[in-house]
C-alpha cells in the first residue's frame, strides 16, 4: 500500500469514527424511549384476594391484577418506581406507577409473584404499626425485606398509626381522617400528635429496611395544610387519591392517582398514546 493510499485510508477511518461518535451523542436524545415524560399515570391498589372472594372498593382479585399487568405489557407501558422520578432519571415515554396502600400481606402473597412474572415494579405505602404485628394480615418486616432486595418494590409511609385505628381503618365521613387537624386542636398539640407519628413511621422503616422512605401517601387522600411543610421537608414525593394523570413537571407532591377496583378498565383511564395527555 502506497503512502497516499494509507493516508486516504487513515482519513476515511477517522471520518467514520467521528460519525459514530456523533451518532452516539445524538441518537439517545432522539429515541422516544429515553424521553422525560411530564405526565405520569399513577394507579392505586390496596388488597388482593383469590378469585371468587367478595371484593369492595379497595379489593381486587389476583386474576384482575394479572389482567391489568397483561394489559399494561401489551400496550407498551413500562412500570417505574418513585425513586426514578425523584432522581430525575431518563425514562421511557410510556410509563405508569403502580402503588399499593396500607401494606396488606396479600401484596407479598399475590402481587409480588406477579411482579416477578411480568418483570414489573410497584410502590407500597405502609401503615407501619400494622407491620409490627405478626397477626394483623399485613406485611411483616421479613416480607418487606425480601421484596426490597428484589429491586421491584419500594416502600413509603402511610403513617405509623393515624389511619383511623379507632374506626378499624375506615373513613369517617363526619370527622377528621388520617393526618387532618382536629377541630379546635392547638398547633403544638397537632404537631406532637401528627409529626411524632410520621417521624416514628420513617424511623421504623429506616431501622427495618435500611433506607428512609422517600414518599408518603395521605390516608384517604386527605391532605392537611398544617402538615404540608413537614411533608415536603421529610419526603420527596406524596400521593393523594384525586383521579387524574399526574403532571410531574409541576411538582412531586400531592400527586393524583386512579383507584383501581374490579370494575376499572385500564383502557378507560390510561392513554394508548402518551401524546394524548
Amino acid at each position: 500500500m502506497t503512502f497516499l493510499n494509507r493516508r486516504i485510508l487513515t482519513i476515511l477511518v477517522g471520518f467514520v469514527l467521528i460519525l459514530a461518535a456523533l451518532a452516539f451523542l445524538i441518537l439517545p436524545i432522539q429515541r422516544q424511549d429515553l424521553a422525560v415524560p411530564e405526565k405520569v399515570p399513577i394507579l392505586m391498589y390496596h388488597h388482593i384476594v383469590e378469585p371468587g372472594n367478595p371484593c369492595n372498593a379497595v379489593t381486587v382479585t389476583s386474576e384482575k391484577f394479572e389482567t391489568d399487568l397483561k394489559w399494561l405489557q401489551e400496550n407498551g407501558y413500562k412500570t417505574i418506581l418513585p425513586s426514578d422520578l425523584i432522581k430525575h432519571k431518563r425514562l421511557p415515554a410510556k410509563i405508569v406507577l403502580l402503588t399499593f396502600d396500607d401494606g396488606y400481606s396479600s401484596n407479598y402473597e399475590f402481587m409480588f409473584p406477579l411482579l416477578k412474572k411480568y418483570k414489573m415494579k410497584a410502590a407500597i405505602s405502609l401503615i407501619v404499626s400494622l407491620s409490627e404485628k405478626s397477626d394483623a394480615g399485613h406485611l411483616t418486616w421479613d416480607m418487606c425485606r425480601e421484596m426490597k432486595r428484589s429491586s421491584l418494590v419500594e416502600f413509603g409511609s402511610h403513617t405509623y398509626a393515624l389511619h383511623n385505628p379507632e374506626l378499624h381503618g375506615n373513613f369517617n365521613p363526619d370527622g377528621v381522617n388520617g393526618i387532618q387537624r382536629k377541630i379546635g386542636e392547638r398547633p403544638d398539640a397537632f404537631e406532637r400528635r401528627v409529626f411524632t407519628d410520621l417521624d416514628k413511621s420513617k424511623n421504623r422503616i429506616q431501622e427495618e429496611l435500611g433506607v428512609s422512605p422517600s414518599f408518603f401517601a395521605y390516608p384517604y387522600g386527605a391532605v392537611e395544610p398544617c402538615a404540608e411543610t413537614y411533608i415536603q421537608q421529610n419526603f420527596s414525593m406524596s400521593f393523594t387519591t384525586v383521579p387524574e394523570i399526574a403532571d410531574v413537571s409541576k411538582s412531586l407532591y400531592q400527586l393524583p392517582r386512579f383507584t383501581v377496583t374490579m370494575d376499572t378498565e385500564l383502557k378507560d383511564i390510561l392513554p394508548i398514546d402518551p401524546s394524548e395527555t
